[in-house]
């Protein structure tokens, strides 16, 4: 079983619990994006799980 970590939906603004698999980290400095099912919207979502920040957030998906 992977790591627990909770993302905020965009579309609904619900926070939503996903489980990371890879337990292998992110390089240094850089953000790694793994898709996610949303359990709010039943869509797809790009989400670094070490930081639950999105590819679509505000900063532009750049790093962290």
């Amino acid at each position: 079983m992977g790591r627990p970590f909770l993302f905020c939906c965009p579309l609904t603004g619900l926070n939503v619990q996903a489980r990371n698999e890879d337990d292998e980290p992110a390089p240094a400095g850089r953000a790694r994006y793994k898709m996610f099912e949303c359990l709010a919207c039943r869509g797809f979502h790009l989400v670094d799980p070490s930081t639950g920040k999105l590819m679509s957030d505000p900063d532009g998906g750049k790093g962290r």
